[in-house]
This record gives structure tokens, sequence and C-alpha cells, in this order.
């Protein structure tokens, strides 16, 4: 199937649309809720995002990733104003989606890895919680940035082998 080409204000004021919708979202969040539903191609998002940030109309919340973004006062004015121009069949595409990614996202930031850079290395913070209950905390400090980075990843990516690893390393749970 042939993807048809659309404007790129049209993708502008979709990704407005979605922010304003969802709330903060961080980039790969976004990006994610764009490309698997296929609301627009990568490099679409990208320019449309980055135009977006240049004209003041979404912020980020932070230069180190994950950036977080929101929509601002203009953003907001803007999406009123020109609303009628983002097909409704879009809209609503987005808004039956909405409720779904909530929940996705909230699942998924059950388990979060941060890192902080400090003069010497980089403190890692790694984090698994159940209904708001932490049930691992743990910091580690390592030598410098990638390394942290890499762990981060393999947190995230192997969360409940680490977690019961853990478990059975200092014997909780047994006799």
């Amino acid at each position: 199937m042939e993807r048809q080409s659309i404007p790129p204000a049209e993708n502008k004021l979709l990704l407005l649309y979605i922010i304003s919708r969802m709330g903060a979202m961080d980039d790969q969040s976004l990006e994610r809720f764009v490309l698997e539903n296929g609301l627009m191609g990568y490099m679409e998002a990208r320019l449309a995002l980055a135009e977006l940030l240049e004209a003041g109309l979404l912020q980020a919340l932070d230069d180190q990733p994950p950036r977080v973004y929101l929509i601002t006062g203009d953003g907001t004015k803007t999406l009123e104003l020109f609303l009628t121009k983002l097909p409704y069949s879009r809209r609503n595409k987005v808004e039956e989606l909405c409720a779904a990614w909530r929940a996705k996202l909230r699942r998924e930031k059950q388990v979060l890895a941060q890192y902080r850079p400090h003069p010497g290395g980089c403190t890692v913070r790694l984090f698994l919680l159940e209904e708001s209950m932490r049930l691992l905390d743990i910091s580690l400090d390592l030598p410098d940035v990638e390394s942290a980075r890499k762990l981060c990843e393999d947190w995230e990516k192997n969360t409940a082998q680490l977690y019961t690893a853990v478990l059975q390393a200092l014997q909780v749970g047994s006799a």
C-alpha cells in the first residue's frame, strides 16, 4: 500500500494535537506513538518536531536524553486556530489511541533507569515499581556516561531476570 503525501503543516498540527491530548511525552514515546500507529514516517516526525521546537510551539524540558516535550501557550493557541485543518479522521484516530497508550506508557514507566553525570563518573539509579510500591531501588556509581547508558538499557530490557537474580543472590524468600 502506497502512503499518500501529507503536507508538513498537517504533520506539525498532528504532533501538537498528540501532545495536547497525551500530555508531556518523551522522545521515544512520541516517536513510537506516531510510527507504530502509522501516523507519519520517522523523517517527517523529526522534521516537524524540530520546526515546532524552533517556532516555540513545543518546549523541550531537558537537552539530555530522554528529552520531554510540552506544548507551549503559543502551541495551544496555534492548535486551536488551525484544528479544523487537521482531518477529522486523524484527530479521531489519535483520540482512540490515547487511552490505550496512556495505560501502556504508565506500565512501562514502572521500570525506570536514570543516570546523572558528576565529576569523576556517573551515578545510575535503577527502580522497579509495582502499583506505586518500590520493589527495588539501586544506586551505582560508574566511571563514565557510556557505561551508565548501557546499564540503563540493559536494566530496561532485562528487568525481570535481573530482579529475580538479585532476589536469588540475596536469598530473599527462601528458608
